[in-house]
Order: structure tokens, then C-alpha cells, then sequence
């Protein structure tokens, strides 16, 4: 057992650690051979983490002795710009592009690609199936013919950064690493080892500790540098002439889920199965292989089709020369019976364990028939079984773009039911929100757009210089609710690009979205005046719509451990100490009809009808309160907690599920758990989703123990929660625990005879202040009844407590 070291893991030279994405990418970069000089991405999404290891002094001197500059850029458009300069300058490049971003870069890659590069270049890509379906990173690199690797976890992502420059020297082209996104989110246990040696004197220091490497140059063959390095591997190749039921083709992150259910079941020596960790080029004579000698291959990919095509064209090419391949499968599976209908692989399916497990159960059994395999899984909860909302939108750009799709919907019933055009002396006006205009419109339409920032920066510059030039009046409102400090001022942009002589037709305006009012008045004060206006809204104080400004709030609320300022908002009338007192009943005589109330509104003379106008609104009032002292402590004092009782001693795992986080990914209880299991000697992994949820906190994130990996052969189980396996439910938000047993099919990972259930019943401040609806006793009750273990659950209002 030892205490985590202080000093980063970039910069230690042995022991053992726990690595997150950003820290294996530099990592692995520094311990190469090859030398990379630049590494360029954009500073915000996920691979930001990459730039945040840098405000560490060691971290950048370590880089900096090491040759390598890491600079984050604007956008990945200028990520790739630098890095495609490094390479025609003779230096090693690699760019980082977001899967989000691939639409955007692609047509920009292909220009950069057609220039000569005396150095190397590679392009590291995230995949997001389930967010990014239409964009394919695999796609993309067998368009531009790029030499192409896949990582399947951290540690493989860790070798192949560092293989990314001797690839490029021997295929001559830029070089493609993707890596899906769940591996992006985790964090896992690895040997540390010494850094590129950079002088004679390190080299006598560390020379016996390194473990051997070779450096040599490849040149000219692509495949043979593969088969050299042994990237594709096979195992459990049936003999010549022998032909097994079914063999898998595994690709990327699909590699770890299917070795996880071949532990697991016992079927290790048994399941024919080809690793694919270069998908571009394909090598065709270890696929022929396992295609002679199977009668069903199963292709398992995380977007499920592609390299199944790929397949398909090496078995049809084998056909054409009178062999006999086997029947490729993928995105759909063979039957459970002869007779019946094939099954569908869906986008990640592959990649969960327990969901790869129930979709080829009946596959697995064809290899094991007396092993009844489908009896050892765990029952599957069907969706309905719980009723729980939805994940809340009400934050980010997305939440600030519906807020004002609606004061613009609002606006638009303005205009057709009581807009005062006479006295405004203005045509009948009508809004074409995105170019539609009502039924029956007039004719005056004022067009209406509504952009967020990332869409205003790539097209919202042209759409700016159009609306200039027209006659048509329009409003074009764009959601700017970022506080990133590499961002442009959008209002300093639009006022450049509006042409000189068409200045006076358009006006800029800002509003702050916490003040719905004044937004509300303002579309209606434009779209009533000529011209056109580019309206920019943004967030006001305290921060709701924009993510970076609720986390830095969040991470000092943390950090003092109590909320520094809270706010009150209440009609003035009901917190006003000069209410008018009740009148006092004096016996007056009850008058003949009852009252009413109401009112009369009488039309004023046309001469006075631009003199006087009233607005009627409820007057609030915000009341702040500031605490200056931490709350006192309602514990006992001398009364410590009681010694804990093992109860999973004797388990080769230990897993938790936690709903909700607040913090860093991936959290602060997550990040405890796994400094405890590393001080202990566990091989601890934790993987997380980042999503927001509310303010300052984050979906979930899970965290094992299982006993130290002895050595490199030695198989691990993944390090996601199979359905029904976590020992410990900690349900911080009462909807994500809530989600987690039930309707959210990559989780489920609760049942009676695992998982004791600890959650919270309360709402969070956030949440209060909005109105949300808590999830009532009795749904908590049921969601959790049949799935926590009876002696070990307990469900509370936390956060009523820590409010008090």
C-alpha cells in the first residue's frame, strides 16, 4: 500500500498510477522514441483537459525538455492549420478533432492533405456514435486514404500516440488514431514508466529500469510495419479444415466489452476472435483466415457497418476465387432461430458488456451449448418499470436558444392579436421565424433567425453581410451565453462586417436573458421600427445559461464548502413593510348589488394617441444574502463514526455507481474512491458522462476495485458496471439514481442481490429556484424496491439537511 504521489504522473519515472485520457495522450507522447513537436487542439470540449494539465509548472517544463508544444487553439480549423505548418516545415504534428467538429474540418483536411509534407502529421479523432451519428470519423480517413488505428482502452490509446510518427515515415501519408468516447471519459491503473531519455547522464540513471525499445526507420510498406509490430492479432484459430459456428471481428472499443464476456463466461479459449487495431488498410491475409475457418463472423464495431463493409469486400473478393467464406454479420445479427427475424446491432451496443451479452447470447451458446449461458445473466428491467423525467435542457446555449424561441413565439402572437400598429403608426406586421410565416400573414414580414454562437462563428458572418444588403427588415438573434476567454466578441465582428455604406440599416443591439422583461420589450420594439437588427443575448448574474461560468461558481461554492451568496426573489407586495393595513369593519350597510371588479377602456382622441402609453408589470424584488463564516457543524463533539463493518472482503470486485457529481470529471466522491483503492492497491478504474445535469453537477460516474494486474497477458474485465453488478448506489441526484436502475439502458446496474442503495430524495437550489418537481416517496420507493438489498439502503432528504 503507498500513498498517491504528489508529484504528476507525466513526470514520474516508475510505480504505478491512475491515468485519465489527457494524462495517457501526453504521456505517451513524452515516452515515445519518435519525437512529436507540436500537439494542437482546441481549448473547450473533450479534449480540453488536455490544455487544463498545463497550468502545472512541472507538467510544462516536462513537455518543454521533452520538445513538445502543446498549443490550444481558437477552433480545430487552426489546430489543423498548425499542425499541417509543423509538417511541411520537417516537424511531427498531431491535431485533435472533436467528432462534433469533423464536418466542419474534413473539407479543410483534404485541402491541407494535397500539400507535401517533409514531416509527419496525424490527426487524433473522437467518435461519438450516440451524439455525432451522422459523422463518421472512419468514413472520413478511408475518403482521404489515411492510414488509420483504433484504440480500444487507455493503455492501447497510450501506445499508439507514440507509434502515430513511425506509422507516418512508413506509409509516406498523414496517419488517423480514432478513439471512441467512453475511453475519453475514464480513467484506469497503469504502470508508469521513464520518459524519452533526453541525456547521457539520464540514460546510465534509468538504463536498467527502461524497458527495451528499438527505434528504427520504416519506410515504404504500411502493412509490414503492422505485421512487424504485430498490431492485429488473432486467437483461438480453429485448425485448417475445421469450421467453427461463429468467430468475431472486434474493432475498437468493442474489444475490451468482448473480452470482458469471454472472462466472464468462461469462453476465453474458445471464441475464434480477430483484433482489429489498424481498420485502414485492412490486413486481408489474417481476416482470410478467420473467414475460411467459421461459418457466421460477427463484425463488432461501436457504429456498426463500417468496417463490416470493409469485411464484406475480403470475403466477396475470396468468393470470386472459389473459396467458401463465412457469412459476414453486423449492424444486423443472425436469428435465434432458423426461421426468424435477424437481430439489430445499434450505435454502442457493442461497447456495454451486458447489451453486447443479450444481443449474441444465442451465438455464444452455438460455441458452449451445455453451459445455458443465458440463464447466468441478469434479468433485463424493462424501460416503463420506472417513471422518471427526463434530463433537463434548461442550461447551456441549447436552454438559452429555447427561452428565446419562446419570448420570439410570443412576440409573433403579439403582432397578430394586439399589437397597436395603428398608434404606432406601422403596416400589420407578421414574424417568419426561420423563414415561415403564418397563414394569412400581411404583408409586411419581418424574418426572424435565431443562432447560437459556434453556429454564428461559421456562417452567421455571411447571413450578416446579406441581411445588409436587403430591403426586408429582419431580426437575427444569436445566443452568445459562453464566457470562454479565447472567444471573439461577437459585437466587435458584427460591426466589422457590416458593409460601410449599409451601416445606417443595420443596428447591433445586447440584452442580458435573465431579464426576460426588457428581452421580451425590446423583439417588440424592433420589430415594429424599419431596418434590421442584430440582436446579441446573453447571460446576466448569478450565471444560469452559460456551463463554464455555473462551474466556476459551483467549484467556489466547493471550495468554501458553503454557498457565499443566496438569493431571494419575491413580489415587492408580499416582502413590502409598507402594505396598506386592512380596513376595519365599521357596520356599514351592505350596498344593494354585489361588487365585482373589472375595467373599461376608452378610446382617446386621435391627436393624444402617441402621448401616452402604459405598461403594467409585477415589480419584483431580489434580496441577497452573503455569509462571510462557514455554517457551525451539527455533529457531536467526541463522537466519532463507528468502525465499519467488511461486507465485500472476499469479492475479486468492488463497484459503485454514483448518480450525479458535482466538481471535475469525474467528481469529487468518484476522485476519493479511487485515491482510497490505489492507496489499498487496487487496480482502480473509473469511467464517467459528463453531461450536465443541473448547475455545477454532472450525470454519473463509476468507479471499480479489483486486484492488481500482474503482468501485460494477464485479462481485465471493463471497467463499466454490468447490469446489476454495483455494490453501491450513491443517488446524490434523485432522477440520474433513479435512471440508472432502470430506463437508461447503458446503465441498469442495480439489483437485490448486489447493490446497496444510499439516495437522496431532496432537490437541489437550482432546482428549487426553477420549480422542478422532486420524484415523490413512493416513486423512489418502487424504482428502488426490487433492486436494493434490503438491510443496506437508505433514502433521505440530504439536501434539505445540508441546507439547514
Amino acid at each position: 500500500m503507498s500513498a498517491p504521489s504528489d508529484t504528476p504522473l507525466i513526470a514520474r519515472h516508475d510505480g504505478v498510477g491512475l491515468f485519465s485520457a489527457a494524462e495517457t495522450i501526453l504521456k505517451g507522447l513524452v515516452e515515445s522514441e519518435a519525437e512529436v513537436d507540436l500537439l494542437s487542439g482546441a481549448r473547450w470540449g473533450v479534449f480540453g483537459r488536455v490544455f487544463d494539465l498545463l497550468a502545472d509548472e512541472t507538467v510544462a517544463e516536462v513537455c518543454r525538455l521533452h520538445g513538445l508544444r502543446v498549443v490550444a487553439t481558437p477552433d480545430e480549423r487552426r489546430s489543423l492549420m498548425l499542425a499541417a505548418q509543423a509538417a511541411q516545415a520537417g516537424r511531427s504534428a498531431i491535431a485533435l478533432v472533436p467528432n462534433a467538429r469533423l464536418g466542419q474540418t474534413s473539407a479543410l483536411l483534404e485541402r491541407l492533405l494535397a500539400r507535401p509534407r517533409p514531416g509527419s502529421l496525424a490527426i487524433l479523432f473522437e467518435d461519438a456514435p450516440g451524439d455525432v451519428p451522422t459523422m463518421c470519423p472512419r468514413h472520413v480517413s478511408r475518403a482521404l486514404d489515411l492510414p488509420t488505428l483504433e484504440a480500444g482502452d487507455l493503455a492501447e490509446l497510450r501506445s499508439a500516440v507514440g507509434l502515430l510518427p513511425r506509422l507516418t515515415r512508413a506509409s509516406g501519408r498523414p496517419v488517423a488514431l480514432i478513439v471512441h468516447r467512453s475511453i475519453l471519459h475514464q480513467h484506469d491503473t497503469m504502470e508508469v514508466v521513464p520518459n524519452r531519455v533526453l541525456r547521457p547522464l539520464e540514460a546510465v540513471l534509468v538504463g536498467r529500469r527502461r524497458r527495451p525499445r528499438r527505434v528504427s526507420v520504416e519506410t515504404g510498406n504500411t502493412l509490414r510495419l503492422v505485421r512487424r509490430l504485430e498490431l492485429n492479432t488473432i486467437r483461438c484459430l480453429p485448425s485448417p479444415g475445421e469450421r467453427v459456428p461463429v468467430g468475431f471481428v472486434v474493432v475498437g472499443a468493442a474489444a475490451p466489452a468482448m473480452r470482458h464476456l469471454t472472462t466472464v463466461l468462461q469462453l476465453t479459449e474458445r471464441v475464434p476472435i480477430v483484433r482489429l487495431t489498424v481498420v485502414n488498410p485492412i490486413d486481408d491475409a489474417i481476416v482470410e483466415r478467420l473467414l475460411a475457418r467459421c461459418v457466421n463472423v460477427i463484425v463488432l464495431e461501436a457504429r456498426p457497418g463500417v468496417v463490416e463493409a470493409d469485411i464484406l469486400e475480403i470475403a466477396e473478393a475470396m468468393r470470386r476465387g472459389d473459396h467458401r467464406p463465412a457469412a459476414i454479420w453486423g449492424r444486423q445479427l443472425p436469428p435465434t432461430t432458423p426461421d426468424g427475424v435477424p437481430g439489430r446491432l445499434r450505435p454502442d451496443d457493442a461497447v456495454h458488456p451486458s447489451i453486447l451479452a443479450r444481443r449474441i447470447v444465442h451465438l455464444l451458446h452455438l460455441i458452449r451449448p451445455t453451459m445455458q449461458i443465458a440463464s447466468r445473466l441478469v434479468p433485463e428491467r424493462r424501460s416503463d418499470e420506472v417513471d422518471v423525467a427526463e434530463r433537463r435542457d434548461d442550461f447551456g446555449a441549447a436552454a438559452a436558444r429555447q427561452v428565446v424561441r419562446a419570448i420570439v413565439d410570443e412576440t409573433d402572437v403579439w403582432l397578430r392579436e394586439r399589437a397597436p400598429f395603428a398608434e404606432l403608426d406601422v403596416a400589420p406586421t407578421a414574424l417568419a421565424l426561420d423563414g415561415v410565416a403564418a397563414p394569412g400573414a400581411p404583408a409586411r414580414i419581418v424574418n426572424t433567425e435565431i443562432w447560437d454562437r459556434a453556429e454564428f462563428l461559421d456562417g452567421g458572418l455571411s447571413a450578416l453581410r446579406q441581411v445588409a444588403r436587403s430591403d426586408q427588415p429582419w431580426l437575427i438573434i444569436v445566443c452568445d451565453v459562453s464566457s470562454d476567454d479565447d472567444r471573439e466578441d461577437l459585437e466587435r465582428l458584427m460591426r466589422g462586417a457590416v458593409p460601410g455604406e449599409r451601416a445606417d440599416r443595420v443596428r447591433i443591439e445586447v440584452v442580458d436573458l435573465t431579464d426576460r422583461a426588457t428581452v421580451r420589450q425590446t423583439i417588440r420594439d424592433i420589430v415594429v421600427r424599419d431596418g434590421s437588427t442584430m440582436l446579441i443575448v446573453r447571460d446576466g448574474e448569478p450565471p444560469r445559461y452559460d456551463t463554464v461560468a455555473v462551474a466556476r461558481a459551483a467549484a467556489e461554492t466547493d471550495r468554501l464548502g458553503y454557498d457565499p451568496i443566496q438569493r431571494l426573489i419575491r413580489r415587492t407586495d408580499a416582502v413590502c413593510e409598507l402594505e396598506a393595513p386592512p380596513l376595519p369593519n365599521l357596520g356599514a350597510a351592505r350596498p344593494e348589488s354585489e361588487l365585482r371588479s373589472g375595467f373599461r377602456a376608452d378610446a382617446m382622441r386621435s391627436g393624444r394617441r402617441r402621448q401616452v402609453q402604459i405598461r403594467v408589470r409585477p415589480l419584483y424584488e431580489q434580496i441577497e444574502v452573503v455569509r462571510t463564516k462557514a455554517p457551525a457543524s451539527g455533529d457531536a463533539v467526541g463522537v466519532g463514526l463507528p468502525v465499519p463493518r467488511p461486507i465485500a472482503s472476499q469479492q475479486t470486485h468492488w463497484r459503485a455507481h454514483l448518480a450525479g457529481y458535482r466538481g471535475d470529471a469525474p467528481g469529487f466522491v468518484a476522485s476519493i474512491l479511487a485515491d482510497a483503492g490505489g492507496t489499498m492497491g487496487y487496480h482502480v478504474r473509473v469511467t464517467f458522462d459528463a453531461r450536465p445535469i443541473g448547475h455545477g453537477r454532472r450525470a454519473w460516474a463509476q468507479v471499480t476495485f479489483s486486484r492488481p494486474v500482474s503482468g501485460p497477458g494477464e485479462v481485465r474485465l471493463t471497467g463499466r458496471v454490468p447490469y446489476g453488478e454495483a455494490d453501491l448506489l450513491l443517488g446524490v441526484d434523485p432522477a440520474e439514481a433513479m435512471r440508472a436502475v432502470g430506463p437508461d439502458r447503458q446503465l441498469r446496474v442495480a439489483s437485490a442481490d448486489h447493490t446497496a442503495c444510499v439516495i437522496n430524495t431532496g432537490l437541489h437550489g437550482d432546482e428549487m429556484d426553477l420549480g422542478v418537481v422532486a420524484p415523490s416517496a413512493e416513486a423512489i420507493e418502487t424504482a428502488f424496491a426490487t433492486v436494493s438489498r434490503e438491510a443496506l439502503g437508505l433514502a433521505v432528504d440530504v439536501a434539505a439537511a445540508c441546507r439547514a
